[in-house]
C-alpha cells in the first residue's frame, strides 16, 4: 500500500457489492418481474401493420399493467376470437368493455376485452427487438445463452470462494529459517 492511500478492507468492499447486487436484483424485480410471476411485466412482438406508423412488424412492445386504462392507451389483450394477444389503441370504454381499434385501421376490433384480459399498456418500444427475441427462444440458441450464464455463474463461484493468504515477507521460505538449506549425508 502508498502511503497516505486509503484503501477499502475487502469484507467491507465484498458487503458493499453484494448489498448493490441485491438492491439492483430487486429493482429489476419491481420493474421488469413478469406478468406469470406475480409481476408487472410483459412484452408482445409485433407481426402486422395494424399500428403502423407507430408500431412495425418485429418491433418489441414491453408492457406494464396498470391499475386503469383511459382512452388513448394503446394496449394488449388476449382475444378470444383470434386465440392470442393483440396490441391495439383504446378508442372507447363503456365501463365493463374496452372497444379497441389498431392505429392503422378504419374500424374497430369485433372483440370487446374485459378489464381483466388488458395485459399491460405499452411501456417502452424497442425498434427490431423482436428479431432479437425470436432468436433467443431458437431451441439452439437459448441453450448457448444458458451454458453462458452458467459458466459465468460457476466463474464468480469460483473467485468468490478462493483463499488469499497474506504474503508476510519475514515468514522463513526453506527449510530452516536464518540458515542455509542442509542436507544429511550418509557417512
Amino acid at each position: 500500500m502508498r502511503p497516505g492511500r486509503k484503501t477499502t478492507p475487502r469484507p467491507l468492499l465484498a458487503g458493499l457489492t453484494a448489498g448493490a447486487t441485491l438492491v439492483l436484483a430487486a429493482l429489476l424485480w419491481l420493474f421488469l418481474a413478469p406478468g406469470a410471476l406475480g409481476g408487472d411485466f410483459s412484452y408482445v412482438l409485433i407481426r402486422g401493420t395494424s399500428m403502423a406508423p407507430e408500431l412495425v412488424n418485429d418491433d418489441l412492445v414491453l408492457l406494464r399493467r396498470a391499475a386503469d386504462y383511459d382512452v388513448g392507451d394503446a394496449v394488449a389483450y388476449h382475444n378470444a376470437q383470434l386465440g392470442t394477444t393483440v396490441l391495439h389503441r383504446i378508442v372507447g370504454d363503456d365501463g365493463e368493455r374496452f372497444t379497441l381499434r389498431g392505429d392503422n385501421r378504419d374500424t374497430d376490433d369485433s372483440y370487446l376485452p374485459t378489464p381483466d384480459e388488458i395485459v399491460g399498456k405499452q411501456w417502452v418500444v424497442v425498434p427490431g427487438g423482436a428479431r432479437v427475441v425470436r432468436e433467443l427462444q431458437t431451441p439452439k440458441n437459448a441453450a448457448l445463452l444458458t451454458v453462458a450464464l452458467v459458466a459465468v455463474g460457476m466463474m464468480s463461484i469460483n473467485r468468490s470462494s478462493r483463499t488469499r493468504r497474506p504474503h508476510n515477507p519475514r515468514s522463513p521460505i526453506g527449510p530452516a529459517a536464518g540458515g542455509p538449506a542442509t542436507a544429511a549425508g550418509g557417512e
